[in-house]
């Protein structure tokens, strides 16, 4: 509870607000003040918690959801706890876009699929069973090609052809059947870059 507070986080009847700043954000940012609330951040700028505090309040901010969409990102938190004395503004959090490595991978459920990671083993993944089954689609090439990456694989409907991916599994697909039927391949490797 509390009256509204001040940019210094003073809310004029000896409690106090718990924010500060945040940079770099693209997505969504959920905050854990203290292991009890929670605050949903969508915007650069300044932030606060609707909670206010007592003076002598130990405190704590903590990422309880790191930004997943449109990018993933990891979020950094400076200054994170301390004691309320005043109001608290001086938290500061930057997030930074995670880099996608794709890569083929095995899984035995799966056989050779694309996989992608953002260097981390939580965020490192199974993007798409594309031969359904145990059955390798075996992708390789890849190519960075800004918002999507082209790679080359085999769904054993179309052959070894063009695939796209933005990292999703929805965002996963065939380019075009280049060279038509199962047993045809195209054989895309050499993919670059012009302008």
């Amino acid at each position: 509870g509390g009256g509204s507070s001040d940019s210094t986080g003073d809310t004029g009847d000896n409690t106090f607000t718990v924010g500060g700043s945040i940079s770099g954000l693209t997505g969504t940012l959920v905050l854990r003040l203290n292991d009890t609330y929670d605050l949903t951040v969508t915007t650069n700028g300044s932030y606060k918690f609707s909670t206010t505090f007592d003076s002598e309040i130990t405190y704590s901010v903590s990422v309880l959801t790191q930004p997943t969409s449109p990018d993933h990102q990891e979020c950094q938190i400076s200054n994170a706890s301390g004691t309320t004395s005043a109001g608290v503004t001086n938290i500061s959090i930057v997030c930074y876009t995670l880099t996608p490595y794709y890569f083929s991978g095995y899984d035995a459920d799966k056989g050779w699929e694309l996989f992608v990671s953002y260097g981390t083993e939580e965020l490192t993944f199974l993007v798409k069973d594309i031969e359904d089954g145990t059955g390798d689609s075996d992708p390789q090439f890849f190519h960075d090609a800004g918002d999507y990456h082209l790679f080359s694989a085999d769904d054993s409907v179309n052959g070894r052809e063009l695939w796209m991916t933005d990292g999703t599994e929805e965002g996963t697909k065939l380019v075009k059947d280049i060279y038509a039927g199962a047993s045809n391949h195209s054989y895309p490797e050499q993919f670059l870059t012009i302008g």
